[in-house]
């Protein structure tokens, strides 16, 4: 149920899933960058991959927080009006991209970061009743690894 949910997530231990997970993710966005450095585009993607991902997370802002506690609660205290925050975060990563890639590159790059973080959004609004710090993380980790995805499989296909 969503309260042992939130409950397991506040133990500091990773469990087993945390950290196939963490495996996942490192071995994902290495083989990418690796990828990248050989396509000759290693420091512009490690870059867009880093920025566009932390940008693109800023909408779960906007969903509810499952609890009034936690790393989540207090950063969702610092920011009073979210919704600029967020329009001016989203504003930097579309110009970020457009000024790195093509128009439609930037555009497909940009629409599956946050295909990523909506679906890992309203996962986390089903499942725990809305954002904690670790789905702040986890979306990020996804995010990263979408973009990066997405870089190595534009410039293979060029």
């Amino acid at each position: 149920d969503k309260a042992r949910a939130l409950e397991v997530m506040k133990d500091s231990q990773v469990g087993s899933f945390g950290a196939l997970a963490l495996l996942f993710s490192f071995a994902w966005r290495g083989v990418a960058l690796f990828e990248l450095v050989r396509l000759g585009a290693g420091p512009l993607g490690a870059f867009l991959m880093h920025m566009g991902a932390r940008g693109l997370m800023t909408p779960l802002l906007l969903f509810p927080l499952a609890k009034s506690t936690g790393r989540a609660f207090e950063a969702a205290q610092g920011g009073a009006k979210p919704l600029l925050g967020v329009g001016f975060s989203l504003a930097c990563v579309g110009a970020m991209l457009l000024w790195a890639l093509p128009v439609w590159q930037a555009v497909l790059v940009f629409g599956l970061g946050l295909i990523i973080i909506f679906l890992i959004g309203f996962i986390a609004l089903k499942r725990f009743g809305g954002m904690t710090g670790d789905v702040y993380g986890a979306a990020e980790q996804g995010a990263e690894m979408g973009v990066v995805g997405a870089l190595v499989m534009l410039l293979q296909a060029v």
